[in-house]
């Protein structure tokens, strides 16, 4: 009765995800997806409060959540509490890029910090996103579907996603971090074959890691 209770509970959970808002298969930009998993887990801020508290920490006032995102975006306010709570910071340049399809590492960055999930830091040879992948794929919060580290994520993967952490489902098929690693390796190979043979082994490896460290 109780497995009966938790599946139809589960059921309704994706059900009522706002797919009219965004079609369950189109990427997800970078505000869409913090401004969702910021409503899911924190206290609303209806007045704005966030903007007075970053100001307190910066000096002064100001207009400019990241240098492309103003304080009147229609996700500023869950932008300021995810920056408040340590989960994005945005790019070297300046800019957070807001309507940029989010891809798998960096919302597993932002998952992992919002579900307080413990993570090791990363080692000299591991890419930022390492610590976060690897404790979502402990979690079996990975889904069969993300296949790859910069596969760009979707509606219906953010629903599987948080309802595996909500719930604790650990129960369905869920890739690994090495079986991402690989997959986002050999994709890479097959995506500069033309151009590789004119590279040495060193500049391959190089060029094909050069996505993940724009970040």
């Amino acid at each position: 009765m109780k497995c009966s209770l938790l599946f139809a509970t589960m059921m309704c959970m994706l059900l009522l995800v706002p797919f009219s808002m965004h079609a369950a298969e189109e990427p997800l930009t970078r505000a869409e997806f913090t401004k969702q998993i910021v409503d899911h887990l924190f206290t609303a801020d209806p007045d704005g409060h966030c903007f007075s508290q970053i100001s307190s920490k910066r000096g002064g006032t100001f207009k400019l959540l990241f240098s492309d995102v103003s304080i009147h975006h229609s996700a500023a306010v869950q932008l300021c509490i995810a920056m408040r709570e340590g989960l994005i910071r945005g790019y070297e340049d300046g800019r957070f890029r807001p309507d940029q399809p989010i891809n798998a590492a960096e919302a597993g960055k932002i998952l992992a910090r919002a579900y307080a999930l413990g993570y090791a830091p990363a080692s000299s040879t591991d890419p930022w996103f390492a610590p976060y992948m690897r404790t979502l794929s402990t979690q079996h919060a990975i889904p069969r579907s993300i296949a790859t580290f910069d596969q760009r994520l979707t509606q219906e993967d953010y629903s599987e996603i948080t309802l595996r952490l909500d719930y604790k489902v650990t129960w369905r098929p869920f890739h690994t971090y090495a079986e991402l690693e690989k997959n986002s390796w050999k994709n890479s190979q097959q995506s500069m074959a033309p151009a590789s043979t004119s590279m040495s082994p060193k500049m391959q490896q190089s060029s094909s890691k050069a996505w993940y460290q724009l970040y």
